[in-house]
């Protein structure tokens, strides 16, 4: 006969059964993800797989390329290299000035003594020639193509002051005996213990130039002719300088002529004239205007009345002329008669 098996342990039995039955599903769960993502890994690693494929055939081609471009490059190891021409850097020539040719300049008249040579001082633009000098001919340097250079030549200049921003200062220029070479000099009236002596007149007037506009804090870009400066580029000048004596023994100097013109009328003068003329003008037409406006009708009728009105006075003025000869006429004294 079967024992029968006491109720606690039964139950026991029950639990540990149930207990696997839950763990049972949960494992199956859990292999059933595993499961899936098994196969998602595996399609993951087939598409990885081909890609490799592809990329090991690229790679492999690509190597056999580097391989037959390192033997070239071992082949060509051996060789000598060929330099390589570079080009020459080429040397900046000088701008070539044109050359010198003889023209007519035009000038104004300016005074003359009585025989010929100019009244000095003698103001030509900003500069004042007080003397021209004499030429040296027989030394090269003292003239060129465009300039001859007298010793003792003077002027004074009004150029930008060294010393005070606001204004303008004047300037000693000279052309002094150095030698083989000229020497000139500028000399600031205001400041005559800087003046600058140099070999040129571009040189001279460099130092000046820049420091006139350092002190007003501005930047010199354009450049500077020193013979302007000197006023040797001035018609009037040019013409004084060559009828000195010997200025037809320089011999490189290129010989220039002149023609008088009459002198231009100051702009203030030109603007004052054109304002007096458009004075008349307005003048002329608020004259003019009224006689060539058309008449409106009440016009005409005011002007009919006014010669109505003349026509009267005109008969009156008669009527009082005929009373007054009959006034005369009535006193005037009896005719003698005769018995």
């Amino acid at each position: 006969m079967v024992e029968a098996v006491p109720a606690s342990k039964y139950k026991s039995i029950k639990r540990k059964l149930r207990e696997v039955l839950e763990e049972n599903e949960f494992l199956s769960a859990k292999l059933w993800n595993l499961r899936t993502r098994l196969r998602d890994v595996e399609r993951e690693r087939d598409e990885l797989t081909h890609r490799l494929k592809k990329r090991g055939k690229a790679s492999s081609a690509g190597a056999a390329d580097v391989i037959s471009d390192s033997d070239d490059s071992t082949a060509a190891a051996g060789a000598v290299p060929t330099p390589v021409a570079q080009p020459e850097k080429t040397k900046k020539e000088p701008r070539k000035r044109r050359p010198v040719t003889s023209k007519v300049i035009k000038i104004q008249k300016y005074d003359v003594t009585d025989d010929g040579s100019p009244v000095l001082p003698l103001t030509v633009g900003t500069q004042t020639v007080l003397n021209f000098g004499t030429i040296l001919h027989d030394r090269l340097a003292y003239h060129t193509e465009r300039y001859i250079f007298p010793v003792g030549y003077k002027i004074h200049k009004s150029f930008l002051s060294v010393t005070d921003p606001e204004r303008n200062g004047t300037y000693v220029c000279e052309i002094l005996d150095g030698g083989d070479v000229p020497k000139f000099v500028v000399t600031p009236e205001d400041c005559p213990d800087r003046a600058v002596t140099a070999a040129s007149a571009t040189g001279a007037w460099i130092p000046f130039l820049k420091a006139a506009y350092a002190l007003r804090q501005k930047e010199h870009t354009s450049g500077l002719s020193g013979p302007d400066f000197f006023g040797l580029t001035q018609g009037v000048v040019i013409k004084c300088i060559q009828e000195l004596p010997n200025a037809r023994l320089c011999k490189n100097y290129v010989w220039q002529e002149f023609e008088f013109v009459q002198a231009r009328a100051p702009k203030r003068l030109k603007r004052e004239k054109i304002a007096s003329a458009h004075t008349a003008s307005s003048s002329v037409e608020a004259i003019v205007t009224p006689i060539m406006q058309p008449s409106t009708p009440a016009d005409a009728a005011q002007r009919s009345n006014a010669r109505d009105d003349d026509d009267l006075d005109g008969d009156d003025s008669d009527a009082i002329e005929d009373s007054m000869d009959v006034d005369q006429t009535s006193h005037s004294p009896p005719l003698n008669q005769t018995s």
